[in-house]
């Protein structure tokens, strides 16, 4: 036993492992397309895979004499073993998510507003499916880590690609738009670990909680500190992400929000807020709250105005919220009420210093609420005749209307007055939920010709 034969065994049973992984994934091989970044993705793993090939090819050859040294080589195997297994946990998924199977112009248009930004001007995503109903961005310092290893361990190994993003959809949802508005969350996490908002952060953390626990330094251990503050900056990038989705699409996302954790539940008949659970959890801040933030960035943009004027049980929800007094909010730790309260304390001081870090990340973004008030009526009324809004005529000029402008406009009409597109289609019945989400299918299919059209637009204009 522990001899060069067993290496070689053990060599070429993970040879096969990774051979068979890397030809699952090989983009031209059936009839599927996919944009650049799915396509870089699949050729780093290829290549990834040739080179980890060679290497086991061989690996035996070179197997310690000395049995001492056995498993100190053995463990190498071990962790390629480890490596490609985490690996393959994304590569069907995405190869899954060809150009047909995911949104396309919203991901492409998204992109590109983001690339807009000095610091993420050569970002890039590549989406793969998830099989549950969420949306989620994979570390990206935790993949080019893992790329890291593994390429350490390999000659001719290399890292991962700069600049390149992996955001999980719902497999469900690749023609969907409005649901899709939560991808800029996503997106956010990608900005909040790129720019390490973190560490613009930490002083302001640190600041809170001393301010918090510093008068009960006497049974606070550090371990308390810890806890305290692993909560926090959980709790922090994702009201990051929040806020940053607000700057990226305005308030489609909460609307999204709402649909997706189905928050009009929330009402009492009378249309005030019910008693809610107003929880936070390890790694969340309660929907109430974030909601809540969400509103605080909303007003500040100029969005608010626009929603109160909505007539619809999301813009109730959201005004019902906005109301909820701070006191309700509470976390538990079971091992510790007290530091419970003192996280949740902490937390709620560091919130304008978030406000503050996502401003300074989004600085020179245009909100987009301007275009969305100029354009809105006629973005809306183009869609209700079942027009492609990408180029209107305004006050006798031909223009083409941004696809913030556009979503939300669109999302409007869905939310208040899809009647008003139902009822000029002879012989349907808006009071059918059947009919109503046939017409909502097709509303989404306009808006995002839209999204697709501006960017053709866009760039004939400064050609």
């Amino acid at each position: 036993m522990n001899s060069s034969e067993d290496l070689r065994h053990d060599a070429g049973s993970l040879y096969r492992f990774i051979q068979l992984i890397a030809a699952s994934c090989q983009a031209d091989s059936g009839h599927q397309a996919y944009d650049a970044p799915s396509i870089q993705f699949f050729t780093y793993i290829d290549e990834l895979a040739k080179v980890t090939l060679s290497y086991l090819d061989r690996f035996a050859d070179a197997g310690p004499v000395d049995p001492d040294l056995y498993y100190i080589y053995r463990q190498k195997l071990l962790d390629l073993r480890s490596g490609w297994s985490m690996l393959h946990n994304f590569i069907k998924p995405a190869f899954d998510a060809d150009t047909l199977q995911v949104p396309s112009p919203l991901i492409q248009w998204l992109t590109r507003r983001l690339n807009m930004l000095a610091t993420f001007r050569a970002a890039t995503f590549v989406v793969f499916h998830t099989s549950e109903v969420n949306y989620l961005h994979l570390n990206t310092g935790a993949i080019r880590d893992l790329a890291g290893q593994l390429s350490s361990l390999i000659p001719g190994g290399k890292g991962f690609p700069a600049d390149l993003g992996l955001i999980g959809i719902p497999y469900s949802q690749a023609s969907a738009l409005f649901l899709n508005c939560l991808i800029p969350h996503e997106i956010g996490h990608y900005a909040y670990q790129e720019t390490t908002a973190i560490n613009r952060l930490l002083p302001h953390v640190a600041n809170s909680i001393s301010s918090v626990l510093l008068p009960k330094i006497a049974s606070v251990t550090p371990s308390d500190i810890q806890k305290c503050l692993a909560r926090i900056q959980s709790w922090a990038q994702e009201l990051f992400c929040d806020l940053f989705a607000i700057w990226m699409i305005g308030p489609a996302y909460s609307y999204a929000y709402i649909e997706i954790f189905d928050l009009p539940r929330v009402l009492s008949p009378d249309g005030k807020a019910m008693d809610l659970e107003c929880g936070f959890n390890a790694s969340h801040p309660s929907h109430i709250f974030r909601l809540q933030q969400q509103i605080e960035l909303l007003k500040q943009l100029g969005w608010w105005r626009h929603i109160v004027k909505t007539k619809s049980h999301y813009s109730e929800v959201l005004q019902a919220i906005m109301n909820v007094d701070v006191s309700k909010f509470g976390f538990s730790l079971p091992e510790n009420t007290s530091l419970g309260t003192d996280t949740l304390a902490s937390f709620l001081l560091l919130c304008p210093h978030i406000h503050d870090v996502v401003t300074a990340t989004v600085s020179g973004l245009d909100s987009g609420v301007h275009g969305f008030e100029e354009y809105q009526k006629d973005i809306q009324k183009y869609l209700s005749r079942a027009v492609v809004p990408s180029s209107l005529v305004h006050n006798g000029v031909l223009c083409h209307p941004d696809p913030v402008a556009i979503i939300n406009a669109s999302y409007g009409l869905y939310l208040e007055a899809l009647d008003d597109l139902i009822i000029h289609v002879e012989g349907q019945d808006s009071t059918s939920v059947r009919v109503r989400g046939q017409w909502t299918d097709r509303l989404e299919l306009w808006t995002m010709k839209a999204i697709e059209d501006y960017g053709l637009l866009i760039n004939q204009a400064t050609v």
